[in-house]
């Protein structure tokens, strides 16, 4: 598992992504099957890792997102720093908020898949990151968690059906979080 930091300092939301439609939970919970918000976004390739298949886009207001790229993704290898894209990807998803209680962490949802709503697929498999932080923000109508890590950024997660104590949480409870990472299905190069 990465570190919590890692993604809180990296995975900074695109404040124009349009969601372009939700993803919908699939069935099969030995996969831990989540749902979650599906992105598009123009962007500049800001740097990529080819060996590790992550690439940082620049979008307007100079703000930031990582993202994970999908083996799915055929032309990965063809982008380079600099070029202007259209990105669609999976949004981050919180699927464990809990207080911290001294006992061992969770140990299930070791495989998380998410699958876009309306298509036969066994979704695609995403890496998950955990952390304890500190809850800024709640809302609970939209099932929204705003999470501060220990290097003191934070991140805005939605929280998956099954976490089902959230109304529990408060703002300023110290909490464990482990959620999904962005995940990019679709890069496309767009034409200068």
């Amino acid at each position: 598992m990465k570190k919590m930091a890692v993604l809180l300092a990296a995975a900074v939301a695109f404040g124009t992504g349009v969601p372009a439609r939700p993803v919908a939970a699939a069935t099969g919970a030995d996969k831990g099957i989540v749902s979650a918000d599906y992105i598009v976004v123009s962007a500049m390739v800001e740097s990529i890792d080819q060996e590790r298949r992550i690439i940082t886009l620049k979008g307007a207001g100079d703000k930031s997102v990582t993202l994970k790229i999908s083996k799915k993704v055929k032309n990965f290898g063809e982008l380079k720093k600099g070029d202007q894209v259209s990105a669609e990807y999976l949004d981050a998803v919180a699927v464990i908020v809990r207080k911290p209680d001294g006992k061992s962490r969770p140990g299930y949802l070791k495989e998380v898949t998410v699958a876009p709503r309306g298509k036969d697929s066994d979704g695609l498999p995403v890496d998950t990151v955990e952390g304890l932080g500190t809850v800024e923000a709640i809302d609970y109508d939209n099932r929204t968690v705003t999470f501060k890590g220990a290097d003191g950024s934070s991140r805005t997660y939605r929280a998956d059906e099954r976490v089902s104590r959230l109304r529990y949480l408060l703002k300023g409870d110290k909490v464990f979080l482990k959620a999904t990472e962005p995940l990019a299905v679709r890069i496309i190069p767009v034409e200068k």
